[in-house]
């Protein structure tokens, strides 16, 4: 377990000093999300560079609590310039579908980045599967 509360209180990237990412092969990080969104490209890299098992976060999107899962079944994954670029490449695809609906007015912002954060990573969960390096994700509501 890592101790401390890692937050800038401002909704930004939080840093962490290397004494404790070095903490963190083979664990769960949970962390919030505050928008309610799923993990982020930054999660992934995090999570991949530092051999962490499961990265979670949690959030609220529209008065529905929200957890997401990322689990690797092997903590020496690869690389996180290869996650951050999948997720990337994932994010940029999915942005002319989304920049019409909310231009429109048939979508608000929060609603196209909940979901649009969402298959995001049900892509990069697919493509790490598919070269061989299983990693299911999940997003469940709860209680």
């Amino acid at each position: 377990k890592v101790e401390g509360a890692f937050s800038d209180l401002e909704g930004h990237h939080v840093q962490f000093t290397p004494s404790q990412t070095a903490q963190f092969y083979g664990k769960i990080l949970t962390h919030n999300h505050p928008s309610g969104s799923s993990l982020s490209d930054a999660d992934v890299a995090l999570a991949v560079s530092h051999g962490v098992k499961e990265i979670r976060a949690v959030g609220v999107h529209r008065d529905v609590t929200y957890r997401y899962r990322l689990t690797f079944d092997d903590p020496e994954l690869g690389s996180a310039s290869d996650a951050y670029m999948i997720h990337n490449n994932a994010t940029g695809s999915m942005m002319e579908e989304y920049r019409p609906l909310v231009i429109s007015g048939r979508l608000s912002q929060q609603d196209a980045w909940f979901d649009h954060s969402h298959r995001a990573m049900q892509v990069v969960a697919r493509v790490l599967t598919e070269r061989g390096t299983p990693a299911p994700y999940s997003r469940e509501k709860l209680p």
